[in-house]
């Protein structure tokens, strides 16, 4: 169980989770509203969580990730040097 104390990986900021959850929701062809329904939240909040106005809490995130939703990887680090073939 995720504990509703638990943090978001410091690699996701605002705009990435917002990004992530729209277009998931989306791939599932779910309006705000049904999102909402199956979390637990009304469709605003959905839509606050994709205009990066609020985060989802543990809870809803943990909702969302048993539906299928997957965290945004953190991003390859990039490399102080070039590499030519």
């Amino acid at each position: 169980m995720i504990s509703p104390r638990a943090r978001l990986p410091s690699h996701l900021g605002p705009s990435e989770l917002s990004a992530a959850i729209r277009a998931w929701r989306e791939s599932k062809g779910w309006s705000q509203s049904k999102l909402g329904q199956l979390v637990g939240v009304i469709g605003k909040i959905v839509s606050a969580w994709e205009r990066g106005v609020f985060r989802p809490n543990a809870a809803h995130l943990a909702n969302m990730i048993r539906m299928g939703f997957v965290l945004p990887a953190r991003p390859a680090p990039s490399l102080p040097w070039k590499c030519s073939a």
